[in-house]
């Protein structure tokens, strides 16, 4: 096993955050090959919550080579076989700490996996093709290729090695990193691969019960392994089985497909109504319904709209409401009172007030023709703020009143404000709710 590796390039928190962002095309499945005797087959388990698979037939242009693709109805193909005989799986695996090789331009899964079929024979010619490129979007996925001799080339994102043991399996770990392929927390590639050690050949029935011994299916709805297909490079031929069901097998002659040229089946219409995939149908997820996916999309814009439009308003109030404070706070020749919303305030009161310099009252008292009081005709106090005790003596003195017990002050002041202006001779009224800083007018006195 020939093991080449690339050199990262980049800090380590930059790749960190790369890898963060990065999605990758490939779902969960198993693989394995066989090669006895000058023949080789590949087999492939495609473990994805879909609805939709296909399998679909593109002629080469200019001398290229033409292939079968497998894969959903999103155009990015899982596996597929040329022309040559040189097949391709794509596989999960965890992401590693690689920010990509500069120099090089980047390619997507689906474009290397497809140069690679077009214009390779063999598993050198694509390592040759893959190394122009830069594979950091292959990051979190690998890719596997197998050419007719069966020989086998494994693509990583910063790792490409070779081999040609005559049987091999891998499922969706780091293969390049694993010294002990035992050890795989798998159980159904652990079966597959005691099967390919017990008596292997390359008959179309033994690769068929390595794909069933592979292959999954979960209680829930049935889901697992959407189809499963064996190629045979020597024959070029595709054997499929859809959706965990071994029972019924299509087969497609590469050559005699691509002389329909290009056309894309759809493979639910190839095989007969299955009942596990019915309820994977029935059971809507934004997966497979386009409708569900695109009013999830649009209720979370909304919704991401709404809050943003929600945030700046209360920024704006917020900023509105300090500075609006920050405004009313009493100065130099401003009187400021307490009082209860609602209450209503004479001019020989604030006359009084006036006089005795804004410093402190104790409570209500009639020095104009109305008293003070609230909106349920209760009796009410009025605090002025207190910058000293000499203050509220000389208060005391000249209003005459006792001073208003302690406890009153906090209650009040949460009640409101009412603030006093000498304004070109005459008295000014601001009436404001403390505790919002929102004005409520301002009144002539």
């Amino acid at each position: 096993m020939k093991i080449e590796r690339m050199r990262p390039s980049l800090p380590l928190l930059l790749t960190a955050l790369l890898l963060c962002a990065h999605r990758t095309p490939v779902r969960a499945c198993t693989f394995f090959k066989v090669t006895i005797g000058g023949v080789t087959m590949v087999g492939n388990n495609e473990d994805a919550w879909s609805i939709d698979p296909r399998i679909w037939f593109e002629n080469g242009k200019n001398g290229e080579y033409g292939a079968v693709y497998l894969g959903q109805n999103n155009s990015t193909p899982q596996g597929g076989m040329n022309e040559a005989g040189l097949m391709f799986d794509g596989l999960k695996s965890p992401a590693k700490l690689f920010a990509g090789t500069p120099g090089k331009p980047p390619l997507r899964f689906d474009d290397l996996a497809r140069r690679v079929l077009r214009s390779c024979a063999t598993i050198h010619e694509a390592a040759a093709l893959i190394r122009t490129f830069d594979l950091s979007q292959l990051n979190g996925a690998y890719m596997i290729l197998v050419d007719r001799s069966g020989e086998y080339l494994v693509v990583e994102t910063d790792t490409l090695f070779t081999g040609n043991e005559a049987t091999y399996a891998v499922t969706n770990f780091c293969v390049s990193t694993c010294t002990d392929f035992d050890s795989v927390p798998s159980e159904r590639y652990q079966r597959g691969r005691a099967l390919l050690a017990a008596d292997a050949d390359t008959s179309l029935a033994f690769c068929t019960s390595v794909v069933n011994g592979m292959h999954a299916c979960r209680k829930k709805l049935g889901e697992g392994t959407l189809f499963s297909n064996i190629l045979d490079p020597q024959r070029g031929l595709v054997h499929l089985y859809f959706y965990h069901d071994y029972s019924t097998l299509r087969t497609f002659s590469l050559k005699d497909e691509l002389a329909r040229g290009d056309h894309s089946l759809d493979m639910t219409a190839l095989f007969p109504p299955n009942t596990e995939f019915a309820r994977l149908v029935a059971y809507r997820t934004p997966f497979h319904s386009k409708a569900l996916l695109g009013f999830l999309l649009f209720a979370a814009a909304v919704a991401l709209l709404f809050g943003l439009y929600a945030g700046i308003v209360l920024l704006i109030r917020a900023i509105g409401r300090l500075r609006g404070r920050k405004s009313e706070r009493p100065r130099a020749g401003r009187l400021a009172l307490l009082l209860g919303p609602g209450v209503g305030v004479s001019g020989g009161q604030l006359r009084c007030a006036w006089q005795c310099q804004g410093r402190y009252i104790g409570r209500a008292h009639n020095h104009g023709p109305k008293p003070i009081t609230g909106p349920r005709h209760r009796q009410q106090h009025i605090a002025v703020v207190v910058r000293s005790m000499h203050e509220q003596q000389r208060a005391n003195r000249c209003c005459g009143n006792t001073t208003m017990p302690r406890q009153y002050h906090g209650a009040l002041r949460a009640r409101g404000a009412v603030c006093v202006d000498q304004c070109g001779g005459r008295q000014h009224l601001h009436v404001q709710h403390v505790r919002f800083g929102v004005r409520y007018g301002d009144h002539l006195v």
